[in-house]
């Protein structure tokens, strides 16, 4: 089994819902500003990483995403944090930060995301906000 793996450094973004206009009576979708940014910087961290060929075949995808850490809180609740023994349940969804990821790589690093077949991620706190993504196949 394959595997790559890279960080994305800065806060994980969610998916935002698409946006819709009209054109000549058809609908068009488009990303919003904020996804459409946020998918870029997700590939310029993962182009060095990118296979000579797309992957075409099945995917286990692991998503580690680490919140930053708040500034309030005693030292022993950060502590806690950093020790991973108390985990972020605060939004965004993991879903929605999957959903992001996976779209930004998909015809960079795979074909479709539909061979993404096993899915793991986790929240943690960290001192800076980043993301770790490691798919094997």
């Amino acid at each position: 089994m394959k595997e790559i793996k890279f960080a994305i450094v800065g806060p994980v973004q969610a998916q935002q819902r698409p946006r819709f206009s009209r054109q000549n009576g058809h609908v068009r979708t488009y990303d919003d500003k904020k996804s459409r940014t946020y998918k870029a910087h997700v590939q310029k961290c993962a182009a060095r990483y990118a296979p000579e060929q797309l992957i075409d075949s099945a995917i286990e995808l692991h998503i580690d995403v680490f919140h930053k850490l708040q500034q309030s809180g005693s030292k022993q609740l950060k502590a806690d944090k950093l020790a991973h023994r108390v985990r972020p349940t605060v939004k965004p969804d993991l879903d929605n930060l999957a959903k992001g990821i996976k779209d930004a790589l998909t015809g960079m690093m795979w074909v479709d995301d539909a061979q993404v077949v096993d899915l793991i991620m986790h929240k943690y706190y960290a001192v800076e906000p980043y993301a770790v993504v490691t798919i094997k196949y």
